[in-house]
């Protein structure tokens, strides 16, 4: 139903790392086994399974503050015209619908939160 798809959406971190290269005195570049450390980075990953559709995005971290900025952000552009929408999470601990209300007006968490079902996987599934 276009109205009301099903989404899943899971974050994972991510080490961005550089390799190190150098020319030799042959002139071919050579690639060393010492890389150069650049941090962490979140994936979130939205798919829609049953439209074969999916959605990436690279955060910072994976606090709740950024996953209501994700679930917003698919809200408000990708199924802005959807009456609902089922998301399906695990059950982490940034996962909490209460979070909207800590980053919206109690109106515009409310408004969010009654487009969607959340269904949480069991925690040992």
């Amino acid at each position: 139903n276009d109205k009301q798809p099903v989404l899943t959406l899971d974050e994972s971190p991510k080490q961005l790392i550089e390799s190190t290269h150098f020319i030799g005195r042959d002139g071919k570049k050579y690639q060393d086994s010492i890389y150069t450390r650049h941090g962490v980075r979140d994936i979130y990953m939205a798919f829609e399974p049953l439209a074969a559709k999916r959605y990436c995005f690279v955060e910072e971290n994976h606090n709740r503050f950024t996953w209501v900025k994700i679930v917003s952000q698919l809200l408000d552009t990708t199924y802005k015209d959807c009456e609902k929408i089922t998301l399906v999470e695990d059950n982490l601990s940034a996962h909490k619908p209460s979070a909207f209300y800590e980053v919206y007006e109690p109106i515009k968490a409310k408004a969010y939160l009654d487009r969607i079902e959340f269904v949480f996987t069991p925690p040992h599934g």
